[in-house]
């Protein structure tokens, strides 16, 4: 139940994150140390990123995955530091190395994975709380790395996380005070540019 409450309170929020950034979003759950998508709204560019709902990733080289790790139970992390899989060169595999990472994503209030998943992926994402400040999902965007750069990133960042935050206040309305539309900020959706030739259909696994 509380998994299709979450779903249904930040489906629209999910929309407008699409809306705000032009990138594919998603919403998922901590399932053990792995992620499952729960909900996505796909962007409209024709390069994007390719999932499904109920599709399964290891929390930790996902976005979403990490923000949840970063809260989880020390036995769910301890799980995930056991099995560190790589599975492409940027993949962060050393315990040490991903307890950082974690620490990070605490500190910060979201997560980002450059390539960690599947080459040419870029993704950030921002953790959705429950009831007495428990993590229960995670939101984020992802999209190919020639598009979600350093330069893009710092404008998507404000998104996501005013958007985690808007879903959590919604989710927990004894813990909030402002509404959660008027913490939203809306970054400039950016254009994609022309191209002399048509490209030809490619999709790349999501984070």
């Amino acid at each position: 139940a509380a998994r299709l409450d979450v779903r249904k309170i930040a489906a629209p929020h999910l929309a407008e994150l699409k809306a705000m950034t032009g990138e594919t979003a998603h919403l998922s759950i901590l399932d053990g140390h792995h992620m499952v998508y729960i909900d996505r709204v796909e962007t409209d560019q024709y390069v994007r990123t390719y999932g499904r709902i109920g599709a399964r990733a290891p929390a930790h080289c996902t976005g979403t995955g990490k923000v949840m790790l970063a809260h989880a139970t020390p036995d769910i992390v301890a799980a995930a530091l056991s099995e560190l899989e790589r599975y492409t060169p940027r993949t962060i595999t050393s315990a040490a190395g991903m307890k950082s990472e974690l620490q990070r994503a605490r500190e910060l209030g979201y997560a980002v994975t450059k390539e960690e998943w599947r080459s040419g992926v870029w993704s950030i994402a921002a953790p959705i709380f429950g009831a007495a400040g428990t993590v229960v999902a995670g939101i984020g965007i992802s999209g190919p790395a020639e598009r979600i750069r350093p330069r893009l990133l710092k404008d998507f960042k404000p998104a996501v996380v005013a958007v985690a935050a808007a879903v959590s206040a919604r989710n927990n309305p004894a813990d909030g005070g402002v509404r959660p539309e008027s913490r939203i900020r809306r970054p400039c959706t950016p254009r994609p540019r022309p191209s002399a030739r048509r490209a030809s259909p490619a999709e790349i696994a999501s984070p």
